[in-house]
């Protein structure tokens, strides 16, 4: 019951969909005070939805009575709402689009038609180039790492010699 009771009240108090006045704001705010007091509002028929749903209903009904009529008193206006036609004349539009579609579907395909023996051949070139400066990498590179290898081994000794020299004088 009180679940039911907090429902009604949010519906006739949730302004916030429908713009009212502030006077029927206030009204529909009291009335909603009231609902949960569980007293009987004097605006208990009333409900801004209802009326906001009515007055739009009112608003689209009178709005197409409205253009019948125009549409009566101007036979030409409803006739050219009615009816479309195609002049005989507009045929040359279908056929620049077809020509400006076929025209771009060539476009478009005549690059893999034409030019896949000339991109195929740089392609291999481009994959001939790599594999070379990988292996003249490696070759380079297994001989730098031999040199700075010895090179290591060379310092090694060296500082070895010298500590080795440094502990005789010192003894």
């Amino acid at each position: 019951m009180g679940d039911s009771l907090y429902y009604q009240a949010e519906r006739t108090t949730n302004i916030t969909q429908i713009h009212l006045s502030p006077e029927l704001a206030v009204e529909a705010i009291s009335a909603a005070y009231d609902i949960l007091r569980g007293k009987s509002s004097g605006s208990a028929g009333h409900d801004p939805y209802r009326e906001e749903v009515m007055r739009r209903k009112a608003f689209y009904q009178a709005h197409y009575r409205r253009r019948a009529e125009y549409a009566r008193q101007h036979p030409n206006y409803a006739q050219s709402r009615r009816e479309w036609t195609a002049s005989a004349d507009d045929r040359w539009k279908d056929r620049v689009i077809l020509i400006v579609g076929v025209i771009t579907l060539a476009a478009g395909l005549a690059p893999g038609f034409f030019m896949p023996h000339h991109l195929d051949k740089q392609h291999r070139s481009a994959v001939s180039n790599l594999r070379q400066a990988r292996m003249e990498a490696r070759e380079f590179g297994e001989e730098r790492m031999g040199e700075l290898r010895k090179r290591a081994r060379n310092i090694k000794k060296q500082q070895e010699a010298d500590t080795y020299t440094n502990s005789k004088d010192e003894i």
